[in-house]
């Protein structure tokens, strides 16, 4: 899974952004999707969980490609980078077991 590190107004030409520092210390990561909905017993989140490599825009164009025929202002100009790849190393997923949340309306007596 790729990620590409576009131009940020704040930084300085030479120097990584501090998300990337974070994670050239700190390679592991996890990425959550989850579904939500008003009604709860739809709930649901997917969490992937792996690596991040840090790496040149230079030394990756199969994924600059990609990028680009993704996103239209990647194929115009391509990011600076670096670029972020996650490697997969596993997966936890949870969904609502159905059972509705409790009904904590107040009822009057009639």
């Amino acid at each position: 899974m790729w990620s590409a590190v576009d131009e940020k107004p704040k930084r300085r030409a030479g120097e990584d952004l501090a998300r990337v520092r974070w994670l050239r210390a700190r390679p592991q990561s996890t990425i959550t999707v989850d579904r939500y909905d008003d009604d709860w017993t739809r709930l649901a989140w997917l969490q992937l969980l792996g690596r991040v490599d840090v790496v040149p825009v230079e030394s990756a164009p199969e994924a600059i490609e990609a990028l680009a025929g993704k996103y239209a202002p990647y194929a115009e100009r391509t990011p600076p980078g670096p670029l972020l790849r996650l490697s997969i190393d596993g997966a936890r997923q949870w969904r609502s077991t159905g059972s509705p949340r409790p009904d904590h309306s107040l009822h009057e007596p009639g």
